[in-house]
């Protein structure tokens, strides 16, 4: 999630990527919290990142923490460390402060973005708290995302069900809830990268088929067109090596 105050390391000698790369990576290496954790004495955000941003991480094991980059340094909140197992656009210390801050009765004055954000770390907090068990949690899970979303910001809204490895979804070109069961995909090693469009119907599309660079390129152009912030900092160089980066992740 966005975090402006966030600032990557320096250069030094770990290797590089982007952010969004750093996330892939750890999606493909890290199979726990703490792998992920572990891996920043191997790799690093690069200082020259298209955004900023900080991470809330979690394993089937049901270990999470957040990941925040603090003036170059990893800043990890794990386990009881984590009251509360959320995360908006303060950093974690600055959520927790204005949480204790607004249960007293003369409160500490606020900007607003902070009021915005802090504010949606709380309701989501205490929400949490308040869950009693009787309601299907991916549906509680849902009221959470619909009680701290933001009209005309909320693109998507998606619920990871890890132990039970299933994603749910929807969009605001999709509100109808979407479900892919991860089960029920092949992972075998076959060099094939599959798609689908969160735009589509999964039980009425066609489905996961294989990616193109047509397809891929299309996809990175519309991000672009769409998002200010990355249409200014991404060239139409970088989009077209962005269609053809899928092409070069080879099974091992």
């Amino acid at each position: 999630m966005w975090l402006q105050e966030a600032k990557y390391p320096s250069a030094d000698d770990r290797y590089s990527m982007n952010e969004l790369q750093w996330m892939q990576y750890q999606l493909d290496n890290s199979a726990s919290v703490q792998d992920v954790i572990d891996s920043d004495s191997l790799v690093r955000i690069t200082f020259m990142p298209t955004s900023f941003l900080h991470f809330l991480v979690s394993d089937a094991s049901g270990d999470v923490a957040t990941i925040e980059y603090l003036e170059g340094k990893m800043v990890v909140h794990p386990g009881k460390q984590l009251p509360y197992t959320v995360l908006a656009n303060c950093t974690y210390e600055n959520s927790l402060e204005y949480k204790a801050s607004k249960g007293k009765k003369e409160g500490k004055q606020y900007n607003d973005w902070t009021e915005n954000s802090s504010g949606r770390f709380v309701t989501a907090a205490t929400m949490i708290e308040a869950y009693n068990g009787k309601e299907d949690r991916i549906d509680y899970s849902y009221k959470i995302l619909e009680s701290v979303s933001q009209p005309g910001g909320t693109k998507w809204s998606i619920v990871y069900d890890i132990s039970n490895k299933v994603i749910y979804y929807r969009s605001e070109i999709n509100p109808v809830r979407q479900e892919i069961d991860l089960k029920n995909i092949n992972f075998s090693c076959n060099d094939q990268s599959l798609f689908v469009p969160m735009s589509e119907k999964l039980s009425e599309g066609p489905g996961f088929r294989n990616l193109t660079y047509e397809d891929n390129v299309n996809m990175f152009r519309t991000l672009k067109n769409g998002v200010e912030f990355i249409n200014d900092a991404v060239p139409e160089e970088a989009v077209e090596g962005f269609g053809r980066y899928f092409e070069t992740i080879k099974c091992k």
